[in-house]
This record gives C-alpha cells, structure tokens and sequence, in this order.
C-alpha cells in the first residue's frame, strides 16, 4: 500500500512539474531600463518603460523642485519590440540575484533592467551603471539604444 502511495504522489508531482502552465514560456509584458547617480547634478535618474507599440522616457531632477523633469513618450515598432524581447531568457533572468555588484558605489551610477510578464511575475535586477551582467548584456545594450535616442530627442 506505501508503495502505491509513494508512486501516486510521484506521479502527481511529475505532472505538476511538467503541466503545460509551468512549462510555458510567459511572454513580455513591460521591459523597463533605467539609470541613476546619487552625486550628480540635473537629472540624475532616468528610465524608459517600453511595451509592445509604446515607450515612455522620464528623467528626473532629484536635488530640483519639480518641474525640472523631462517626459517624452512615442511608438517603438513590431521589429524593436520583437528584438529587445527576443534577448529576454525568463530562466536566466529569474535565477539572477536582484542586486549584483554595489550599484552607485564610489559614485560611479547605478542601472537596471526590468521584465515583467503577462502572467503576472516580474524580475528586477540592480547593478553598477555600464556593468551588466553577461546574461543580459545583449538586453541591456538593446535598452540602452532606446533610451538614449529618446534622451538625444529631450535635449534638442
């Protein structure tokens, strides 16, 4: 009888490990990048908040009044789209720690890269500005592409 137990309980575990819910791949909801400076003067922390057709870009003056900040929005195309998210690997993003490194030590900045997915799981990940981990260095160069050419378009 303990062995039919046993076996029951394996086979129930197997298929909730392997049920089609846990093995799908979630889809990318929200990408969010951003960078920030703790010493710095004028906008110090910047972000952009991309989702499949639109992207929203805020920089903020942290040591101003309000009213120094900046925001631009705009459309981002179905290719973009499909090529920063094609660089987003859900079970290595998920099995990165949160924080890496010492983001802003030594006043050297801080970034990070946001995903969040249809499903409701999001995955945050901090580290020293221009030191992305090696996993998603190629997400975080293609983050980088968007954000500064809306931050080229707040300037002019």
């Amino acid at each position: 009888m303990n062995r039919i137990a046993s076996a029951t309980q394996a086979m129930l575990l197997l298929f909730a490990l392997h049920s089609p819910s846990s093995c799908a791949p979630r889809t990318v909801l929200v990408l969010k990048h951003g960078t920030f400076f703790g010493h710095c003067g004028g906008r110090c922390v910047a972000e952009i908040d991309v989702s499949t057709t639109h992207v929203r870009y805020t920089a903020t003056n942290i040591n101003q009044p309000q009213g120094q900040d900046a925001t631009l929005e705009g459309a981002i195309s179905t290719k973009e789209w499909d090529d920063v998210t094609h660089e987003v690997d859900q079970r290595v993003l998920t099995r990165l720690d949160d924080r890496i490194g010492c983001p802003d030590c030594d006043d050297g900045g801080g970034e990070w890269v946001e995903v969040s997915f249809t499903d409701g799981a999001r995955k945050r990940v901090t580290f020293p500005y221009g030191k992305p981990p090696a996993q998603i260095a190629d997400l975080v160069v293609k983050l980088r592409a968007i954000q500064m050419r809306l931050e080229a378009q707040v300037r002019n």
